[in-house]
């Protein structure tokens, strides 16, 4: 009995992908025509699996914030822990220290709560968990603020916040000052803020689709989409998710074009944020065997280094990177060649620690700013990801010679069983199915030769567009130049 794929990935009826059952265990390459949708398989696999591992603390800190909203509408600071102390220590007179204390040691077990999520948990379970310890902590906030709004003074601050307060209780500011009012009010938000949490964070499916509009994705998510993992489901079953073992990063190359800069968290998709922050990590793994050997393969491609310089030796207000040429001159990576570039974040990931076993690399068509030479060592490099550190590569070519590459080495390697090539092919107008090429890619290369037909069409001289040429070159007429 064969061994299960590490991932199995599959999108039905989504925009120009009728259907696409992908097979991840090293080296998965999608060739097609352009519109076909390989971008968006691409896009949807870096949602699912970052999703899916960051949805759980996604949902503990925004249930958390729904729970305990009420506390922390007048804090200008932007964490929610931060903001709840500050509200224990402002409401707190000196007599109360004690109660502050307790506070302020409640909302520690919270913080504690939101960082340590046991992910073999369900999402209930965590929740669950959660209210707990929201309800011990409201208890205590609510004996504050009582406390606060019948004693706090005159000035504009206090003002201010009894205002909010009381807008948000639906109370009038002189209720606030009864406490037979206040307390039921202060109840009844914190009772309409469980419900409301409840219904936006406890189901997986719910959780993960506000994530991904939390990404920026504008699209409408997808009613097919299924991921496993070593034959389990983590995402496909109605409302339920589970997060990847094999997975714990996962980074998408649209383009190489924005290698070398830090786009702001306002622009810029989420995957180049994602990715910026990553190639200016620290470096963690410089002096790793496998590391510098690969580091070394890059080097002799690009004649250069990437080097990583901190802000302190720039005194600027962020890292840069920078392209070392072998005379000991740096020059800022984001005016390198594209090219460059191309090799550049592979040799920063592997400096950082950021490629291994447990790291997906998704790159859409990295031929398209290299030379062919280059081409082919690209193409050995990605290989050599896989082969010798387990990196899991997924990419969209349009390229002949990378296709070409990928398959020759592939098989030289003996990596037949861990590679897989999908052709997209229409099916109906604007719309194609991904096919496995289990039996060799020459159908992909039939469909690079269509150029080459092309080319014979625009140049025969029963064509159209060159009898006008003709036409345009002898003064004839259309009739004269068509008959020639």
């Amino acid at each position: 009995m064969s061994e299960p794929d590490r991932l199995n990935f599959c999108l039905e009826n989504y925009h120009a992908v009728k259907k696409a059952q992908l097979r991840l265990n090293g080296m998965t390459v999608l060739c097609g025509m352009n519109g076909c949708g390989k971008s968006t398989l691409l896009r949807w696999l870096y949602y699912l699996l970052r999703g899916l591992s960051e949805y759980r603390n996604y949902a503990v800190e925004s249930f958390i914030r729904e729970r305990l909203s009420l506390f922390d509408a007048e804090s200008e600071h932007h964490d929610l822990y931060t903001r709840l102390c500050n509200f224990a220590l402002l409401t707190a007179k000196p007599r109360d220290s004690g109660a502050t204390e307790q506070t302020v040691s409640l909302l520690q077990g919270l913080k504690h709560l939101s960082e340590e999520i046991d992910q073999s948990d369900s999402l209930d379970t965590i929740l669950e968990r959660c209210d707990k310890t929201c309800r011990a902590c409201a208890e205590s906030l609510t004996e504050l603020l009582v406390n606060y709004l019948q004693t706090a003074g005159n000035d504009l601050r206090s003002e201010r916040h009894r205002a909010a307060f009381a807008y948000r209780l639906k109370l009038s500011p002189a209720e606030l000052t009864d406490e037979h009012q206040l307390r039921p009010a202060i109840r009844r938000s914190l009772e309409e803020s469980e419900a409301g949490a409840y219904s936006r964070f406890g189901q997986e499916l719910r959780v993960i689709k506000e994530l991904v509009i939390k990404y920026g994705e504008k699209e409408s998510f997808p009613e097919q989409m299924l991921l496993r993992e070593m034959g389990v489901t983590l995402f496909g079953t109605p409302q339920k998710a589970a997060a990847p073992v094999t997975v714990k990063r996962v980074y998408y190359i649209d383009t190489p074009l924005q290698v070398g800069e830090m786009p702001s968290p306002q622009e810029g998709a989420i995957w180049r944020r994602h990715l910026a922050a990553a190639l200016k990590a620290p470096d963690l793994l410089e002096n790793d065997h496998l590391v510098k050997a690969l580091s070394d393969y890059i080097a002799e491609v690009t004649g250069g280094r990437v080097q990583r310089v901190p802000r302190a030796e720039l005194l600027e207000s962020d890292e840069a990177l920078k392209f070392k040429l072998p005379d000991g001159s740096l020059i800022d990576l984001n005016r390198a060649a594209t090219g460059v570039k191309s090799f550049a974040y592979i040799e920063r990931l592997l400096k950082t620690g950021s490629l291994d076993r447990h790291s997906v690399l998704l790159i859409d068509e990295p031929e398209a700013h290299l030379h062919p030479q280059w081409i082919t060592k690209f193409a050995h490099l990605l290989l050599r990801l896989h082969q010798e550190l387990g990196v899991c590569v997924v990419l969209s070519s349009h390229g002949p010679d990378l296709v070409q590459a990928l398959h020759t080495l592939s098989d030289f390697k003996g990596m037949q069983e861990s590679s897989a090539f999908y052709l997209a092919e229409p099916v109906a107008a604007n719309q194609y199915i991904f096919e496995e090429q289990t039996d060799g890619i020459e159908n992909i290369f039939s469909t690079f030769n269509l150029s080459y037909d092309e080319l014979d069409r625009l140049t025969s001289t029963n064509n159209t567009y060159a009898a006008v040429d003709r036409m345009s070159a002898s003064n004839d007429t259309y009739q004269e130049a068509i008959c020639r």
